[in-house]
């Protein structure tokens, strides 16, 4: 790993995550059982390097412990063992563990990234890919944390929906994935609703608005139309709202009245 440790040497942490994905692919292809490697690497990239790459190397290894998970999840939620007794090979993990783990990963990751809500992704880019668009319409590290948070998360889900009841055996509006997923979203949201160009502050409710259904949905998507409909960014929203108010016959504009649905968070 010369690579690696050089660039963690000369405190230079986009060459060092550059180096960790680089060595993690290259692993893959020589063996399938490499994910422990993998994930203790970008384990120890998350205490060794400072803000933002620290917090792009939880997001890595978050991901990594997600797509094991989703690889096999039948056989990981078919599991019931002892909360405080984790297994040392993920392999013998219960679904649980996963999910656990995924959200400490990602809960650290997006509290610490508050002060990169005013860091334009231009600062991260260099590791990523076709990110021209994003940048223009504003995006920031935080923004791309919080996407990435709800993408992640997306995984242990059949639909994905923020009021689903993933397998916690708790209500959804206690379910620490649903809760963090929801957290992510609308906290870009609030960072972009005075935004001059409301390009990304619309994009990010889309987001939200995909990860909802049924009257939550409906009333979002109510409100999301009221804030981008004079907007350049509201021609979806517009299409969107009035299909749906042919799907809802008893859909009215007093059956959501007391609904706090402020755009404080849209």
């Amino acid at each position: 790993m010369p690579k690696l440790e050089q660039a963690l040497a000369r405190n230079d942490g986009e060459q060092a995550i550059r180096a960790a994905i680089q060595l993690t692919i290259a692993r893959g292809l020589v063996s399938n059982d490499s994910y422990r490697q993998g994930l203790d690497l970008f384990s120890d990239l998350a205490s060794r390097t400072q803000s933002p790459w620290r917090q792009l190397a939880m997001l890595l290894e978050a991901r990594m412990y997600a797509e094991i998970y989703s690889d096999r999840s039948y056989i990981y939620d078919g599991r019931h063992l002892p909360a405080d007794s984790v297994p040392k090979n993920v392999m013998e993990w219960d679904g649980d563990m996963f999910r656990n783990k995924v959200v400490s990963l990602l809960s650290t990751a997006l509290k610490e990234s508050g002060p990169l809500a005013s860091m334009p992704l231009s600062m991260v880019s260099p590791l990523l890919k076709d990110t021209k668009d994003a940048e223009a319409a504003g995006m920031t590290v935080y923004d791309f944390v919080a996407l990435q948070t709800s993408d992640i998360l997306s995984q242990f889900g059949t639909s994905g929906s923020l009021e689903e009841v993933i397998p916690f055996g708790v209500p959804a509006n206690e379910n620490p994935i649903v809760s963090l997923r929801k957290a992510a979203l609308d906290g870009a949201i609030l960072n972009h609703r005075n935004d001059k160009n409301p390009l990304m502050h619309s994009e990010l409710c889309r987001q939200k608005l995909e990860t909802l259904s049924g009257e939550s949905r409906l009333a979002y998507l109510k409100q999301c139309y009221e804030t981008f409909s004079d907007t350049d960014c509201g021609s979806s929203f517009v299409a969107d709202y009035a299909n749906s108010l042919g799907g809802y016959e008893d859909y009215s504009e007093e059956s959501v009245e007391g609904d706090d649905l402020t755009r404080q968070n849209g």
